[in-house]
């Protein structure tokens, strides 16, 4: 958001070199998980009035948008398994 224009171009080449070679370094796919109070006015000392959610790296949050934008406009070219990354489908179908 503050950065200037060369860092687009870094980033490019960033994530085409992990789309090509299928790698991505360890401290991109970092990620911490935040317990999330369900229902504040409940019993906050119980374990099921908690949910996770996943805080991920920026890095990670534009390749994710990237990869979104790609298989949106290629649909054609989708596996019918691809659970992930389409509208109204998510990876908690194929369980």
């Amino acid at each position: 958001m503050h950065g200037s224009i060369r860092i687009l171009l870094h980033l490019s080449l960033f994530f085409t070199c992990c789309i090509s070679h299928s790698y991505l370094p360890s401290a991109s796919m970092d990620t911490e998980f935040v317990p999330l109070l369900k229902n504040k006015t409940g019993d906050i000392t119980d374990v099921s009035n908690y949910r996770a959610i996943a805080i991920s790296n920026a890095e990670s949050k534009l390749l994710e948008n990237v990869i979104l934008q790609r298989i949106q406009s290629s649909r054609d070219d989708v596996s019918c398994y691809q659970l992930g990354f389409k509208k109204g489908h998510s990876t908690g179908l194929c369980t």
